[in-house]
């Protein structure tokens, strides 16, 4: 019986799972992948961005749908990424480049997203509770009906993005830029909007923009930020309170 090297085994594997990866491409992540078996070595930070990048180009047109689920992948490259419905659980995307990605029914409980690049990216109907955001760009995006319940948005960048009809129950929204987003149609009980930044062409839900107007300042012509406290640091007394189920 042939005995293969890993590296080989571990290469044809590759090519079955990442067929539009490019040949050195395979090559270079399977010699990442088989050294840290050979040695009884965890990847590190670095070989485990050499592997998503190496293969980020067959993830683009192809990549099943348990695929990162717990997985670590900050910084990987997955621009342009087909990730719809894609189960994507506990996985650590923190710094990824997810530019023009379509996430869209994707489950994504509990993902760190923090300082990813999401700009334009799709994400409508994802079911995102308590995921992390912080500090990632999700300029352009489409986040109409996601689910971001008990999710982190501090400091998120949401210029001209898409929420509306999004559930933002409880949502951490502190520092964020909402400058020009749809948020209409969207359930804000509970959320936490202290220092928001947001413009005459933000849109809110009926029931909740008197409460934003009133806990807000004018920073320049135009442009408000919500104040620290108050009745927009946690909005309640209006829409549906969290379910119990």
């Amino acid at each position: 019986m042939e005995h293969k090297p890993l590296h080989q085994i571990l290469g044809e594997l590759l090519l079955q799972a990442a067929p539009e990866a490019g040949p050195w491409a395979r090559v270079e992540a399977a010699a990442v992948l088989a050294d840290a078996a050979e040695h009884g070595r965890q990847l590190t930070e670095r070989q485990r961005r050499i592997v998503a990048q190496d293969l980020a180009e067959g993830a683009r047109r192809f990549l099943p749908v348990d695929a990162v689920r717990r997985e670590h992948l900050p910084g990987a490259e997955l621009r342009d990424a087909d990730l719809s419905a894609a189960i994507i659980e506990n996985a650590d995307l923190s710094r990824a480049d997810l530019r023009g990605a379509d996430l869209s029914a994707a489950r994504m409980q509990e993902v760190n997203l923090s300082g990813a690049n999401l700009r334009e990216a799709t994400l409508a109907f994802a079911q995102m509770a308590w995921a992390c955001l912080s500090g990632a760009d999700l300029t352009g995006a489409r986040l109409d009906h996601v689910v971001l319940r008990y999710a982190r948005l501090a400091a998120v960048d949401l210029t001209g993005a898409d929420l509306h009809g999004a559930d933002l129950r409880d949502t951490f929204f502190q520092n964020a830029i909402l400058v020009g987003a749809n948020l209409t149609g969207a359930s804000l009980w509970g959320a936490r909007m202290r220092r928001a930044v947001w413009t005459s062409a933000t849109q809110w839900p009926d029931e909740y923009r008197t409460a934003i107007v009133e806990a807000s300042e004018e920073i320049e012509p135009g442009v408000f930020r919500v104040r620290g406290g108050g009745s927009a640091d946690r909005l309640a007394g209006a829409g549906s309170p969290p379910s119990t189920r």
